[in-house]
């Protein structure tokens, strides 16, 4: 639900929806949208994204392409990505590619050593910075606040490489570059988070366990809704 607060066609459609149903649950993957959300009156949990272990995972072979970003840049919500990538693309020597989902795409990560997020303007992480890190990447993560990242337990330079502006980027390339075995290690501790914390299992788990507490009381039906349900329509 990022897009009920940033500007596209979506923005404040979540929250409409959500006040004709007072009594539901909205799990959010972002944290601060579940804030926000909360903030509102609903009843807002938060479950990070999660990734298919079945599909994706680190296949230890050698990566050849330094660094890349895979997936869209090309409607309205991606805007701010693309221009980061393009930004990016011309000091650095930037891959931006698509792939087919399953084999080809668990392959096309595991040959990049360097993955560029580039969530410009979502206030959340999108699953392609989660994917990246099951696979064994580096993640180069454009950074999403303090409060979003302490809820995923991402930590700067420990898991994770966060940059804000292109420059701050190219800086911690270069640390990484010339300390091959530091960014081995952010790689390897990332991987262990994204196994341990944001696997379709552990994020199963934790949405059933948010789901036990009671819901609030439904209200009560009106004539035409019991009208409705006796008529089956």
């Amino acid at each position: 639900a990022y897009q009920n607060y940033i500007p596209c066609k979506y923005t404040g459609k979540f929250s409409a929806h959500y006040r004709q149903l007072p009594w539901a649950r909205v799990i959010s993957s972002g944290y601060m949208v579940s804030e926000r959300l909360r903030q509102e009156g609903f009843d807002a949990v938060f479950v990070p994204k999660g990734y298919d272990e079945q599909l994706l995972a680190d296949q230890g072979r050698e990566r050849d392409i330094e660094l890349a970003f895979v997936g869209s840049v090309n409607s309205v919500a991606y805007s701010g990505r693309k221009a980061l990538l393009d930004e990016l693309g011309q000091v650095e020597n930037l891959l931006v590619t698509r792939t087919k989902s399953g084999e080809d795409y668990c392959n096309t990560l595991n040959r990049i050593r360097f993955f560029v997020s580039a969530d410009v303007g979502m206030g959340e992480y999108m699953i392609k910075n989660f994917e990246a890190m099951a696979c064994g990447c580096v993640l180069l993560a454009y950074d999403q606040g303090e409060e979003e990242n302490r809820a995923l337990g991402l930590q700067d330079m420990h898991n994770v490489v966060f940059y804000d502006n292109i420059p701050t980027l190219q800086e911690k390339l270069r640390r990484l570059r010339a300390n091959p075995e530091l960014a081995r290690q952010i790689a390897e501790n990332g991987r262990h988070l994204a196994v341990s914390r944001f696997s379709f299992g552990a994020v199963g788990r934790s949405i059933v366990d948010h789901m036990r507490p009671a819901l609030r009381p439904h209200p009560p039906l009106s004539a035409w809704q019991r009208l409705r349900l006796k008529l089956g329509i």
